[in-house]
């Protein structure tokens, strides 16, 4: 497993280690299937607004510093 984001990876995305969305070849998208953004160079992006920021395998919000933790899922 790599400590580094892989743009055409799929990845779980993590809260206190709780599910809470998917990142699919960059489309970051909630449980509920609601999109979220795109993650584009180092950045989760909305509308052309930043939303986050990309270190490794940790996304980190911009608004109010939440840290998700992202999981690379198992290969099918």
């Amino acid at each position: 497993m790599s400590t580094e984001f892989d743009p055409q990876g799929r990845y779980d995305v993590e809260l206190a280690d709780s599910k809470c969305g998917t990142i699919i070849k960059g489309k970051f998208e909630w449980m509920n299937g609601e999109t979220v953004g795109y993650i584009e160079g180092d950045k989760l992006v909305s509308a052309g607004e930043v939303l986050g920021q990309l270190n490794g395998l940790t996304l980190v919000r911009s608004d109010d510093g939440t840290r998700f933790e992202l999981v690379e899922q198992e290969q099918e």
